[in-house]
């Protein structure tokens, strides 16, 4: 459109010149003079034209681009949202599945406590240790030892009840059972050393020991080797206890396990924190 216009105005002009009187008296070349003065106009208008349809070009890339962003984020709106409920089910899910296992367990310990009483006392030590598991989970990030060390003996009494032959010490020292920690790191090593070691010998039992070093609270287990077993997956509790370990304590932390002679020994050494329960202040 402009450069039509332009066209037009330098038609008009074009016959301006050639009908004026002082183009001629100065001697100047008419034709010569409309050239120039349309080329003048022929080029503006070129630009203009360019320089318009780039810029409408451009106005519409960025119309486009705030469009497709404003998909992209009501497709990431939805995504969110179907993921949201997706987890929504999934809590709801873990919380009915371990409900009705434990009210399978106390159904089973009610019908053999009587007629099989191993079962029973088995079946009771395991629903412990899966109630500790859902509240670990679902509680706070440490706590006391205490609680640990209650699974820890409830784990080694099932152990004891499927194999006679299972020697096991377990010390603690005295002070040591009021510590926080995070939950599954003795019961993690203490289940490791059962799944892994020979606890057969009475004479070189298996040890489970806590105590204190300066600062520090000290886990240690010790057993002989198994022979002949399969040690697949030995040490993917142990790198679980340390990657753990580095997300709660960072590098105040550790966990070392190695093999000395026949014995598969692990050590872990976390800060030494006495546990502060929780106090709910009382109405007024």
């Amino acid at each position: 459109m402009l450069y039509l216009m332009a066209s037009n105005f330098a038609d008009r002009l074009l016959g301006y010149i050639s009908e004026a009187e002082f183009f001629a008296s100065a001697g100047l070349d008419e034709i010569f003079i409309a050239a120039t003065i349309w080329r003048g106009i022929y080029f503006m208008g070129i630009g203009s034209t360019i320089f318009l349809f780039q810029n409408r070009v451009t106005i519409l890339q960025q119309a486009a681009e705030m469009q497709q962003a404003a998909s992209n984020a009501e497709v990431q709106k939805s995504k969110l949202a179907l993921e949201l409920a997706n987890a929504r089910n999934a809590y709801l899910q873990a919380q009915i599945n371990p409900h009705f296992m434990l009210s399978s367990l106390s159904y089973i310990y009610d019908h053999t406590r009587k007629s099989a009483p191993t079962v029973a006392q088995t079946v009771h030590y395991l629903s412990k240790l899966l109630r500790y598991a859902l509240s670990s989970e679902r509680g706070p990030e440490k706590i006391n030892i205490s609680e640990e060390i209650e699974q820890v003996e409830n784990l080694l009494k099932i152990t004891r009840i499927k194999k006679h032959n299972s020697y096991v010490q377990f010390n603690c020292e005295p002070g040591c059972n009021k510590v926080q920690i995070i939950p599954f790191v003795l019961l993690s090593l203490v289940e490791n050393m059962l799944k892994h070691g020979d606890l057969s010998n009475p004479a070189i039992p298996g040890s489970i020991s806590v105590f204190r070093q300066e600062e520090n609270l000290i886990i240690e287990t010790k057993n002989l080797k198994s022979d002949g077993i399969n040690d697949t997956g030995l040490h993917t509790g142990l790198l679980n206890i340390q990657q753990r370990l580095a997300h709660v304590y960072g590098n105040l932390a550790s966990i070392s396990y190695f093999s000395e002679g026949q014995f598969f020994r692990t050590t872990v050494r976390i800060p030494f924190e006495s546990y502060l329960p929780l106090q709910i202040p009382s109405s007024i």
